[in-house]
């Protein structure tokens, strides 16, 4: 057994408690984020319905009288799939520095802050490090 790990019979009662209810908050969350899931996708499907609905009637724009205006418009998301290839099109538009940034990939950046900070090693001020503290809990 782990040298580190309290033996629960001899968890202060405060610690006890406090643990108790995180366990609780973080299932309270979880029963919200499913009610919330369940409302967002009730929000699609009652969205895609008028959306068809007003297309069928060719109705574009409509006044309720006691909700507002409504209006159909469109919204466009667009996802990079080959960043090689989109790097090359924005760069013979000389656009590329509009549309493409350089950034870290934050994941790997933090791994690798970790590592060398347990390693003993500085990290240059160019970096700003916040370390965020938190409660891991393994179900048994």
């Amino acid at each position: 057994m782990n040298k580190n790990i309290m033996e629960a019979e001899k968890v202060p009662l405060q610690i006890e408690e406090l643990a108790v209810q995180l366990i609780e908050a973080r299932e309270e969350k979880q029963k919200k984020k499913e009610v919330y899931d369940l409302a967002s996708h009730a929000e699609r499907d009652l969205q895609n319905k008028l959306i068809e609905l007003m297309e069928e009637k060719n109705i574009l724009s409509f006044r309720h009288l006691t909700l507002g205006t409504f209006t159909s418009a469109q919204r466009i998301w667009v996802r990079v799939i080959n960043q090689e290839a989109a790097m090359d099109f924005f760069l013979k538009l000389g656009l590329e520095d509009e549309m493409f940034q350089l950034k870290p990939i934050t994941g790997r950046l933090n791994e690798f802050v970790k590592d060398h900070l347990e390693q003993g090693e500085t990290i240059p001020d160019c970096l700003d490090i916040s370390p965020t503290q938190y409660i891991s809990v393994r179900k048994r």
